[in-house]
């Protein structure tokens, strides 16, 4: 079960990001938190930037519609994905950990 909630007029999504990684991916998807690890330095905003912009592609959503509303300067952080409901995001969370499962990219 993922740790989503409705807000406003979409979801709001519980993630927990890991900076300075060798490379962008999906570290794993368990007790309802999307973890992932980031290239970029927790400096200036940057990995926050690159949160949005790696979830954007991961979740096929213009980063636009996607703002960080709690969490700004934690690992922890709530993400607010625009015009989405809970239940459609969390199909598109099962499609990501599936193919994380699978050792693939999502």
């Amino acid at each position: 079960m993922w740790d989503l909630r409705p807000y406003k007029s979409g979801s709001l999504l519980h993630v927990r990001v890991k900076p300075n990684a060798s490379r962008n991916k999906v570290d794993s998807c368990a007790e309802g938190i999307l973890r992932l690890k980031l290239t970029a330095a927790p400096v200036e905003g940057a990995a926050n930037e690159a949160l949005l912009k790696y979830l954007s592609s991961l979740l096929d959503i213009p980063k636009t519609r996607m703002e960080i509303v709690k969490g700004a300067h934690a690992k922890d952080k709530r993400v607010w994905i625009k015009d989405l409901q809970p239940a459609a995001l969390a199909r598109r969370l099962e499609e990501i950990a599936a193919a994380e499962q699978d050792g693939g990219e999502a």
